[in-house]
């Protein structure tokens, strides 16, 4: 390894690979499956643990999840796989570090709206760290800024009346579910 090996201590190369998940809909993803070896040097984690690292020399900032077959792996995004020109069949190294499972990055524009909300505020710090994530990505991953104010109205609603539960939120946008109690 290079000179980025005292920031980034595990590190593996390994061909992208198409993994799916669901029975009755399947979805498709493009993933990194996690090398025996590197777990073991590793040692002891969680079965699901946050890492920040770099994939293709571009940085990522993600979790390895268990597959239910004693592997894991990390989710590559469309936006990582188009910007370093990889797809399934491409091998890539992976360099990373294991995370802060309870570090959160919260986008400028949402920072900004939870300090001059406090009813905002107040639902966002009751939130898990995995929810807040799930949260500041939606508002993150837009980029016009009236596209983003939609998205810091949306997660209003999602934190205040869904508990930060996006799924719930999705459906009572739908008129499927109920807001929460």
């Amino acid at each position: 390894m290079d000179d980025s090996s005292a920031f980034f201590p595990f590190g593996f190369e390994a061909p992208v690979v198409r993994w799916s998940v669901g029975t009755s809909r399947v979805v498709h993803f493009s993933v990194l499956m996690l090398p025996s070896h590197v777990e073991a040097a590793i040692g002891p984690v969680p079965p699901r643990f946050r890492v920040q690292g770099e994939v293709a020399d571009f940085p990522v900032d993600g979790a390895f999840v268990p597959t239910g077959d004693g592997r894991r792996y990390l989710l590559l995004s469309p936006r990582l796989l188009k910007a370093a020109g990889i797809a399934v069949g491409s091998v890539v190294e992976m360099r990373f570090r294991l995370d802060d499972p309870e570090r959160v990055t919260v986008p400028q524009a949402l920072e900004a709206r939870l300090s001059t909300d406090a009813t905002f505020h107040r639902h966002w710090i009751a939130l898990s760290a995995g929810k807040q994530r799930a949260v500041a990505h939606h508002v993150a991953s837009v980029k016009g800024a009236v596209a983003r104010e939609k998205r810091l109205d949306d997660a209003r609603a999602m934190v205040v009346e869904h508990g930060g539960d996006i799924r719930r939120w999705s459906e009572a946008r739908k008129g499927k579910a109920k807001p929460k109690p």
